[in-house]
């Protein structure tokens, strides 16, 4: 409803400016043809108006810009290929906590194969290696799955699918596949819990074979600690060369965000380190004294780093999907059209200048012939006036036309650096672009440029 309201106010505003070009048109043409000075006032006074009026168009316009870039901001999930790519993200990041939880799973299985414990204890601990096992096949093939359907559904979509106005099972497709993934995710909770309660037979069952075992746990925190450190030193440097170049209130938000938290994020993990570094020390304590006290505070301090660096890892993957949403092709594509646009503006206003000053020049020679042959006192007077409110208004049109050589120059270098710079996939969206703007391209406009 509120697309169909903007687009039907777009349509008046269309209408309204088509008409407004029209009377301008004919108040353009009563100026060429008349040399009195009160009714080219009035013509001044009436283009003064239009001028006002046109801009209470543009600011209504972009009011529907407003309302319609926010019904997109509702409509998220429609922005079909950064979506797309975020459910691939996603996939990864379950996989890569799979195959955490596989190889803590290994070093436990080890462990238990390492010691000879009482007929009861095994008995327990085997049951829950079965069940472990069970449930990582199912998510292995669970993970299969994804691949097969991110790869063989999504994968085949293209951008002319993502166009097309009947793209709603696209849409449909896309959200459904995000709720299986975050399904799948929550789900592996279920074998972290399972795993937890098998360490913590392993360690009662012996102190010894227990200690090795959370010494390498120890060893793979520290490992997943650093790996997430420098994925956040990446992100916060990208937030850096980002500041300043945003160019929505979103990204903005989040970069402010990042300028904000991120030293603290920091510190934070350095309090991890340290922690992870105290853990080293309990377990050398442990080897030598055997204390069970120390290996109940061992177990706990382990535990609490497990959850920190996981919080860690969950802000990685948190910030990777904000930078996907940027979509930096996209905002590419956008710069490039931006300068695309400016060329045509500047050369518009360039070619309607040197009409402009065509067609003064001789309004120039001609009044001031006029002034030169005029004897009254009141006309000379009156052509004396017209003929420096011309001079002037010359004056001035070559100073502008100066300064749109200079704009043209400028955005000829900036254009020739972004070109240079920018991938293939960015020009080849520009030819796209191109040839939609002349299938698009309305009548009146055509006609107008011929």
């Amino acid at each position: 409803m509120a697309l169909l309201q903007a687009q039907k106010a777009l349509q008046e505003i269309e209408d309204t400016l088509l008409k407004k070009e029209g009377d301008i048109t004919n108040q353009v043409n009563k100026s060429k043809k008349t040399q009195d000075i009160p009714t080219l006032q009035k013509i001044q006074d009436t283009l003064h108006n239009y001028k006002n009026e046109i801009n209470d168009l543009l600011n209504s316009a972009y009011d529907q810009r407003d309302n319609v870039l926010e019904v997109k901001k509702k409509m998220n999930d429609c922005e079909l290929p950064v979506n797309i790519n975020m459910r691939a993200n996603e996939i990864d990041q379950f996989r890569e906590k799979l195959e955490r939880i596989i190889e803590d799973f290994k070093d436990l299985k080890q462990a238990d194969e390492d010691f000879d414990g009482s007929s009861d204890s095994e008995a327990e601990i085997k049951t829950l290696i079965h069940q472990i096992e069970k449930k990582v096949q199912e998510f292995q093939q669970e993970l299969q799955e994804f691949n097969r359907y991110q790869k063989g559904t999504l994968g085949k979509y293209t951008r002319q699918d993502f166009l097309d106005d009947n793209n709603a099972p696209i849409i449909v497709d896309v959200r459904e596949f995000k709720a299986k993934i975050g399904d799948a995710f929550a789900r592996l909770k279920d074998i972290e819990t399972l795993t937890n309660d098998l360490n913590s037979k392993l360690i009662i069952q012996d102190i010894e074979n227990a200690t090795k075992l959370l010494e390498v746990k120890n060893k793979k925190l520290r490992e997943r600690l650093e790996i997430a450190k420098t994925e956040l030193s990446k992100i916060n440097k990208c937030g850096d060369e980002m500041d300043g170049n945003c160019s929505r209130n979103e990204e903005e938000e989040f970069i402010e965000a990042l300028k904000d938290e991120m030293p603290e994020v920091f510190k934070n993990i350095e309090g991890n380190f340290e922690q992870i570094d105290k853990v080293d020390q309990i377990i050398i304590e442990i080897k030598t004294t055997k204390s069970i006290e120390m290996m109940q505070t061992l177990k706990v301090e382990i535990d609490d780093a497990s959850i920190k660096v996981e919080q860690c890892e969950g802000l990685v993957n948190k910030l990777e999907n904000e930078i996907i949403e940027w979509d930096a092709l996209k905002k590419l594509c956008r710069r490039d059209e931006e300068l695309e646009e400016i060329d045509h503006l500047l050369k518009d206003f360039q070619n309607d200048l040197e009409t402009e000053t065509s067609q003064m020049y001789p309004k120039l020679d001609q009044n001031t012939k006029k002034l030169e042959l005029s004897t009254a006192a009141p006309d000379i007077e009156d052509f004396t006036k017209l003929v420096e409110g011309i001079k002037e208004y010359i004056g001035d049109v070559e100073k502008l036309q100066r300064e749109v050589c200079d704009l043209l120059e400028e955005k000829d270098d900036c254009y020739e650096e972004f070109d240079n710079d920018v991938p293939r996939i960015v020009k080849k969206e520009r030819d796209i672009r191109r040839k939609q703007k002349a299938l698009i391209m309305t009548p009146s406009r055509r006609k107008s440029q011929k």
